[in-house]
């Protein structure tokens, strides 16, 4: 059996109320228990013990940024879960596949905002392509929008 450190008890008890509260993924938490003060050998320590699914973490950040009503494409969640979030490749892809997110409907919804902005057919179907959208999004949305 092992003997944890009161430093390592309390990191597990941080890293636990945070992900109580919010998503975090594992090298994002880790930074947070640093910042709190906590030694990278604990906040690492923590990060591996905690029990967390990093999947689900990504899941549940991906869930709460598509349910804002941004209009989001898939390419834009993941490289947000990646850049922003620290979320790995495999964690992005898991959370971008399985969140919920009708992608054909978000594109509807933005291509339905750059028309009331005044743009044209033309211009939406290249804002939603710089926005990561797939040519299927782009031509449901063009063929849904009124």
């Amino acid at each position: 059996k092992i003997t944890l450190s009161s430093s390592q008890k309390n990191a597990l008890s941080s890293a636990s109320s945070y992900l109580n509260i919010m998503a975090f993924s594992y090298s994002r938490l880790i930074e947070q228990l640093e910042y709190e003060g906590f030694s990278s050998e604990d906040a690492t320590f923590a990060a591996d013990h905690c029990g967390a699914d990093w999947n689900e973490q990504a899941l549940l950040k991906a869930e709460e940024m598509v349910s804002d009503g941004s209009n989001y494409s898939a390419m834009a969640v993941k490289e947000m879960l990646l850049s922003n979030y620290g979320y790995t490749g495999d964690e992005a892809e898991f959370a971008v596949q399985n969140c919920g997110a009708d992608w054909n409907e978000s594109a509807l919804s933005a291509a339905r905002s750059y028309m009331r902005m005044g743009y044209s057919a033309d211009e939406i179907a290249a804002i939603l392509a710089d926005d990561g959208y797939t040519s299927e999004n782009i031509l449901y949305a063009l063929d849904n929008i009124e």
